[in-house]
């Protein structure tokens, strides 16, 4: 199965060199895809990045100065495919556990989205990738659709959010998530994620295949929130922000019902009263772990405060030597007891592509 029903949207600020990398790598691998990169960066790429696209299927739209959910939900605008990816910038994924992912969701209509195995990858000292897969990605195919809600709420981990997806399912989710009035709800993209992982969840049961997809980078240091005020389990709970929940409980209360799905769940059911638990549950369990005397207790204190002291070029050593990020990426893969399946010969060209990237053969 070829790409052309596949439309792949990567939201990006500040990052262009990763743009720059996904661009080739695109163009290598997912030739007949339709891309489109929404840059909301203060500049607009550089030209010897703009230069590289050779191929008509990759757009790159430069949004200045517009926001993340603004961002999101201009995905509306752009989806007119069967399938719909949405990718981060440092990020790749594999054109074999995609094409496993399309073939699947084709011969199964109750799905609403379908993911290959994921895996962390760190290039050290422009010299090895390193890997290690700490998270357990998972199949969430009861029948019931307030069961599979009620799955996810209690592992709460990313799981589909940039799995392949019935385009006809995403554009539901954005079509609720244009209901949300950021006068009222400022930054309502600290809500986006889970918005998605409910929606499609609701809407059909959800598919982690063995196949190797999902190269997970820890390359840069994660975008966060500014303020941990600004934390959806904080926004909530906060008495300053009293009219924020009452609009947040709004959206929320209605959000699936307006999915007009047929057949019944349990009336019982009740998304605000599970999800407020789930956030409240959350809060407890940050207040809980920033506790200076738990993480000195647990030896936290070392990893988290002395190590930040270190250069950064003596922790890269560090890490190299002692292999802190996993094995070698095919050692790894090779040895993982996960039932990843793989392809020796992509992931070699991929370890290439990354390594080339890194010591700066990529632009000459």
């Amino acid at each position: 199965m070829n790409f052309s029903e596949l439309t792949i949207v990567c939201v990006t600020y500040g990052r262009p060199k990763y743009v720059g990398r996904l661009i080739k790598y695109w163009q290598i691998y997912f030739k007949d895809a339709k891309i489109y990169i929404l840059d909301g960066s203060n500049q607009k790429l550089e030209d010897k990045y703009l230069n590289m696209i050779k191929e008509k299927n990759i757009n790159y739209i430069h949004m200045q100065n517009v926001g993340i959910f603004k961002r999101y939900t201009y995905i509306k605008n752009i989806l007119k495919t069967k399938y719909f990816q949405l990718v981060a910038d440092d990020e790749l994924f594999t054109s074999t556990g995609i094409k496993n992912c399309l073939e699947f969701l084709e011969n199964n209509p109750a799905y609403s989205s379908c993911c290959g195995k994921m895996i962390l990858f760190t290039p050290l000292l422009k010299k090895e990738v390193f890997a290690f897969s700490p998270y357990n990605l998972y199949s969430n195919e009861d029948s019931v659709r307030s069961q599979r809600v009620k799955s996810w709420l209690e592992y709460s981990q990313p799981n589909t959010i940039y799995s392949i997806t019935r385009s006809e399912n995403y554009i539901k989710i954005l079509n609720e998530c244009l209901k949300i009035n950021e006068k009222i709800f400022s930054k309502p993209q600290i809500f986006f994620e889970e918005l998605v992982e409910i929606g499609l969840v609701y809407q059909g049961k959800t598919k982690i295949i063995n196949e190797l997809m999902w190269l997970r980078s820890i390359e840069n240091e994660r975008i966060g929130f500014e303020d941990d005020d600004d934390r959806p389990e904080m926004i909530v709970y906060n008495e300053n922000h009293e009219k924020k929940k009452f609009f947040f409980d709004n959206v929320i209360q209605n959000y699936l019902k307006n999915f007009e799905l047929s057949g019944n769940d349990p009336t019982s059911f009740d998304l605000k009263s599970l999800y407020s638990e789930w956030l409240e549950l959350t809060r407890k369990n940050i207040n809980k772990n920033n506790s200076f005397f738990i993480n000195l207790f647990k030896l936290n204190f070392i990893k988290k405060y002395l190590f930040k002291i270190i250069p950064k070029n003596i922790k890269k050593k560090i890490r190299f030597h002692l292999k802190l990020n996993g094995p070698e990426i095919i050692s790894f893969l090779q040895s993982n007891n996960k039932g990843i399946i793989f392809d020796k010969k992509e992931i070699l060209e991929i370890k290439r592509f990354i390594l080339d990237f890194h010591n700066d053969k990529f632009y000459k």
